[in-house]
Formats: C-alpha cells, structure tokens, sequence
C-alpha cells in the first residue's frame, strides 16, 4: 500500500482534532467507527503507527486505562503522603530529640554557669567518713564580727550581742525552715547564706567543701536521716580577751550553737564539748583543741554523727608539705598564740574518721575556705571575681621571707667562713707543735753524738746552749743537769 493511501485511509478513519489538545482526544478514534467491514492489515497499521506515532484504541480500553491511571496515581499519592508523614514523624522525633539534647546542653550550661566542684588536691580514696564543711568565706577573704546580731538571729540571740557572720546567718536560716516545715536543698541553702550576708553589707563569700562530690539539689540535712547513732559535738569560741586582736561575737557563737544543737537537732550536752577562752570552760589552747578532736573521732563509730565548729581568728602561713596550690596552709588562731594547721586537721580528724561516721564542720574564721583540707570545694563563677584580700599582705611576706632567706644564707656564710679560719688555725697550730718536737728530737740526737767526743764540762756547755735554744723557741727552759 502506497504512502498516499495510508494517509488517505488514515484521514477517513480519524475525526479533525484540535492540535493543541491531540495528546488525550486521538485515543477516542477506532478503525470500527469508519468501516467494521475492513480488516486492515496489521503490518501496515504497525507500520502507520510508527510512521505518524498515532495510538488508535477502542473506548472501552481507554475507560480501563484512564481508572488504571487514576487508581496507580491514587496509590502514588497515598504512597507519597504515608512517606511524608513518616518523614514528619521521623523529623518530629528528630526534633524531640534534638529539643532533649538542648536542654540538657541548656542544664549543663546554667549549672556551669553557677559553679562547678574543684578538685583541691587531697585523695578522696583515704578517707573512710563522709565529710563536709561550710566555711564563712574563700582562703583569700577575710570574714566580719557583727557587733549586734539580734535582728539577723531573731530565735537565739538576746539583743545587743555580737557573733560570726556565718554562724549567725546560718542558725537563723535552719531554724526558719524547721519552723516552717521546709526542707530546702544543699544549694538552697548556700544561697541563701549568701543571699543574707549580702544584706549584712558584707563581702565574705561562704564556701561548701566535701570529702566526695555531692548532688547539691538534695536537701540539706544537718544530721543526716541515716546517722542513728550517738550524736557528738566539739564548739570552740575564741575572743582573746585582753589583747590587741580581741573578738567580741565568738563566745556567743558557740552558746547559740550549744543551744540549736540541743534544741533543734537533739544533741545531748553531755556530748557537747565547749572550748571558751571565758575563765569557765575548758581553756581553747592548741593542745586541748587537738584532744577533744581526737577524742571525738576516736569515739565514734558507724552511724555515728559529729559536729565540730570554730569561731575566733584564722590565718595563713607558708605551705611546707606541698600540698596546697596557692602555696598556703590555712590555720586556726588558738588562745596561746599557736596555730592548729589544715594539714593537722587533716591528720587528726578527717582521716581518721571510721567507715559509716558522718562529720560536718563550721569555720566562721578568716581565711577558711579550704580549712579542713578536703578534696573538693564547690566554686561559685563568681568567685573568680572576688578580689584577694591577702594580695599586698602577701607581698609584703613574700618580700620579708626572701629577705629572710638571704639573711640566712649571710650568716650561713660567715659561720663557714668562721669554721674555715678556726680550722686554719688549728691546722698552723699543729704544724707548730710538730716542728718543735722535729727541733726537739735533733737536738737530742746532737747532744747523744757530741756525748761521745767531747770532755763532761763541755757536754755540760753545751747542754746549756741547747736549753738557751729550747727556751728561744718556746721550749722548756730549765736546765737539765
């Protein structure tokens, strides 16, 4: 069949289509619309159709083929929207996730931001006990004695008396919330002591300091709800009386303690041991201090619970042992001018401590943040800001303890040179004695030789020469007949 007649045929069999819309429109023209008769030859259509690229189908198979499409873009569209809403899912979790990790990057961040534990050199591993201590300001810091404090600690203390600034903010802090029935936590209780000393006008930064690292959102419990045991105490209040340095508030810290002891925390009194510089209790020198220490921890046993506090003057001194970072050991001013140092109490208290005994400790003195020597200390990030108070002091030492030095090193010197001359002398003055029994002995020789030659009266001369000679040279001027 020739080419003009494909396309003649062709043109008797397909209805005139709009161009623009000959993609869906072509399908609806069939060969048995034109002529049912005809059987065109199949060769021939295949070979139109692919000449003209022209689909020729009967209605029925479109209505198919268009709900097939419909039903397969259906499932698509079903497919596609259960793939979004897994990737929305997917996302939602991520986003959960992501919102977790924030806010527990966002924790980390503030808790960072408040403070952090420090490591302060001492191995938690050799102490037994569980250990903690508050401390009425940082080793660089001084802390203040106010001379009234009845409107701070309104439970205890009569008007008009004095007391530690720490010892006064914190009775008045742990009675309120036994009063009230509140149980705040081990943070909230450090800031509310800095909190009040702030509105004291008073720029001592109290310090928590810990055997082992402790979660400082669990309450604060003075006694510890597991210490069943026997409760023990040792309070020590210095005021110098009748010296230069002399306090007016550390007696009555350790009263007021007496009493919140055995009032509040049922403390025993005779487990009580008061140390006052007061002509009446036990007398606070170094020794005795050290004692009752001693005693205390050597008493106690598993579940046991001790409590031991200082008020009066702290100090620093020239670190020895080298332990301490900043090169200085803190120390407790005792009544006879000697210094219980941390490395002591260290020794003596917190080492010594049995297994199961709980011991906590208050240091209203200066310079006390790290006086009990244990291994960490919770630093607030504001502590970095805080000016060191023992800067010119410091200096002024450093200057005295090199001058110190190189006056020690002076007299060292002239002491060597000393011994050195000492022993020239000794050395010349042996060298002398020596050449004198040389001279001694030739002499003898001398006199045994001419004995033999020579008449007794010239032996005799002669014999009085060598004496002359002898006593010349510091020898034994006698004759000898």
């Amino acid at each position: 069949m020739s080419s003009s007649l494909k396309r003649a045929l062709r043109k008797s069999i397909t209805p005139d289509i709009d161009t623009e819309d000959n993609t869906n429109e072509s399908n609806l023209a069939t060969p048995a619309e034109s002529n049912e008769n005809e059987t065109p030859d199949t060769h021939e259509n295949e070979t139109m159709a692919e000449e003209d690229e022209v689909m020729v189908n009967s209605p029925g198979e479109e209505v198919k083929e268009e709900e097939k499409d419909t039903e397969e873009a259906k499932e698509d569209d079903d497919k596609q929207e259960e793939g979004e809403d897994g990737e929305e899912k997917d996302q939602d979790g991520e986003d959960k996730k992501n919102a977790e990790e924030d806010g527990e990057a966002k924790e980390e961040d503030e808790a960072e931001e408040e403070g952090k534990f420090v490591f302060e050199g001492r191995n938690p591993k050799l102490i037994k006990g569980k250990v903690s201590m508050i401390s009425g300001c940082m080793d660089i810091q001084t802390s203040t004695d106010i001379g009234d404090i009845s409107e701070t600690v309104k439970h205890l203390t009569p008007a008009g008396l004095g007391g530690g600034a720490l010892t006064s903010v914190l009775i008045d802090t742990l009675t309120a919330h036994k009063k009230a029935g509140t149980k705040p936590s081990k943070m909230e209780v450090i800031k509310e002591l800095k909190a009040k000393l702030e509105d004291l006008d008073v720029t001592q930064r109290p310090q928590i300091s810990t055997s082992s690292i402790v979660d400082l959102s669990e309450p604060f419990e003075f006694v510890p709800s597991d210490c069943s045991g026997v409760r023990r105490a040792v309070v020590i209040g210095i005021n110098y009386t009748g010296t230069s340095n002399e306090l007016r508030g550390c007696h009555n810290d350790a009263i007021n303690l007496k009493a919140f002891l055995m009032e509040e925390q049922g403390f025993d009194e005779d487990n009580i041991t008061m140390l006052l510089d007061d002509g009446k209790e036990t007398n606070p020198t170094k020794l005795n201090i050290m004692m009752a220490l001693h005693h205390m921890v050597q008493s106690s046993k598993s579940g046991d619970f001790c409590f031991m506090s200082y008020s009066g003057h702290g100090d620093f001194i020239v670190d020895r042992s080298g332990d301490e970072k900043d090169g200085w050991d803190e120390v407790l001013c005792a009544v006879d001018h000697e210094n219980v140092v941390d490395d002591e109490l260290w020794e003596t208290v917190v080492s010594k401590l049995k297994t199961g005994v709980t011991l906590f400790g208050i240091s209203d003195s200066c310079h006390s943040g790290t006086v009990m020597d244990l291994p960490y200390r919770y630093q607030f990030a504001e502590d970095s800001e805080v000016w060191d108070e023992r800067e010119e002091y410091v200096a002024a030492l450093r200057e005295h303890l090199a001058q110190q030095e190189e006056e020690e090193e002076e007299e060292e010197e002239k002491a060597r040179e000393e011994k050195e001359k000492e022993k020239a002398e000794e050395e010349a003055e042996s060298s002398s004695e020596l050449d004198d029994q040389m001279l001694a002995m030739t002499a003898i020789l001398m006199m045994m030789q001419v004995n033999r030659k020579m008449s007794k009266t010239k032996v005799k001369n002669m014999k009085k020469k060598m004496n002359a000679m002898m006593a010349f040279f510091g020898g034994d001027d006698d004759d000898d007949e």
